[in-house]
């Protein structure tokens, strides 16, 4: 003592553009009124999507769904219950990202940063000197500060369009390409899978050209052979892809020169559940990859499954806390629950003839998130905050 130590390496040379708007508390909703969703969803037609609403009871009703311009929906139901409804928006009969949305008609009970859901191609992925969107969700959430922040290489602009249905829309761009980081805050608390990190590439430039023929996007089998087509239609350069499957397994694709600018590409899927496959051209995705397909029965729901019990809100330390998860009419399809909180829980689940239920007991006070996702995907009001006493 004293040490001298060398430090080397490169400082921080990452750029911060970040906004923060205020979220009041979404109006009331009551029996016989009209409620509403908005959602843009860029790439859609209004003839490719659906939507309904499931009461607290369990009815199910369709939803109204009127285009706007642009890619713009209004999602409308009108409710003959109180309480806590789930709204299910598919495209192409698939889940969009973020539904199911939790939709709640009375007085909203709880609130805070878990109840809030972001969606969107552009907390997957963007172009540079593009306009990237996604959408944030914030109705059931109540009131507070939505802080959306954006660093990476350069400084990106962004913009924010207050749907005033508790609902909101974000775009923004950037001037360099990269790895970038988007957060979401809501009263100074990451929302759920924040921070989304974004790899924004260069102008796909002939990348463009390539066009996607013969996908078959659902009711694949496991251990099948599937093949469809890519035409290059003139671009020169390499063409690869590969499918992630729903575990991470990811592998390469067969690809085949058949001439006349075609490839024939070749994939064998090795699990049930929602798929990714990614085509490249000169070793950068082509636009709309990676391609999503469902491999397996496509009639698992998410939007058909409902938690309940009061150990999902609440519970005393060292005392079990207990729930049931409904999967009655879900179809089949891999259930995951975890739980995340100041102390490391067993969880036990057991097959009931309703669906399954958890018991876990905690060991610190404090607060715990239960996560339930059925087929890959979030069933509505998951996360839930379970307060530990």
């Amino acid at each position: 003592s004293p040490f001298t130590v060398s430090v080397g390496g490169h400082g921080s040379s990452r750029l911060r553009e970040s906004i923060i708007r205020e979220r009041r508390a979404a109006d009331i909703t009551h029996i016989g009124s009209q409620c509403e969703l908005s959602l843009k969803i860029p790439g859609t037609s209004s003839f490719d999507m659906s939507a309904y609403v499931t009461s607290p009871t369990g009815r199910l009703e369709n939803c109204e769904i009127v285009e706007l311009d642009d890619c713009n929906y209004s999602i409308k139901f009108i409710p003959k219950e109180m309480g806590v409804h789930t709204v299910s928006v598919k495209h192409k009969d698939i889940h969009i990202p973020g539904s199911p949305f939790e939709f709640t008609v009375g007085p909203i009970l709880g609130g805070g940063a878990h109840k809030v859901r972001a969606s969107g191609n552009g907390l997957i992925r963007g172009e540079v000197h593009v306009t990237n969107e996604f959408n944030i969700y914030t109705r059931e959430a109540g009131a507070g500060g939505l802080a959306i922040a954006v660093e990476g290489p350069a400084k990106a602009e962004i913009d924010f369009f207050d749907r005033k249905d508790g609902s909101c829309g974000v775009a923004y761009v950037c001037p360099e390409p990269g790895d970038y980081q988007i957060s979401i805050k809501f009263n100074d608390e990451h929302i759920p899978e924040s921070p989304f990190n974004v790899s924004i590439v260069p102008p796909f430039g002939d990348a463009k050209k390539l066009t996607i023929h013969s996908l078959k996007t659902k009711g694949l089998d496991v251990n099948r052979q599937y093949t469809f087509t890519v035409n290059v239609n003139g671009a020169r350069g390499h063409v690869d892809a590969r499918i992630i499957a729903p575990s991470g397994v990811e592998e390469s694709c067969t690809v085949q020169d058949m001439g006349d600018d075609h490839y024939a590409i070749r994939f064998v899927p090795k699990e049930n559940g929602i798929h990714w496959i990614h085509v490249r051209f000169n070793g950068r995705d082509i636009p709309d990859s990676p391609f999503r397909i469902v491999v397996g029965q496509a009639n698992a729901d998410p939007g058909r499954v409902f938690a309940s019990g009061s150990g999902l809100y609440q519970g005393e330390t060292g005392q079990s806390c207990e729930f049931l998860i409904d999967t009655t009419n879900a179809g089949a399809g891999a259930l995951a629950v975890t739980v995340d909180g100041p102390s490391k829980v067993q969880l036990d689940c057991r097959e009931v003839t309703e669906g399954y239920r958890v018991t876990f007991t905690p060991t610190a006070p404090g607060d715990y998130l239960i996560s339930i996702k059925f087929a890959g995907i979030n069933i509505a009001g998951s996360p839930f905050k379970c307060t530990v006493g």
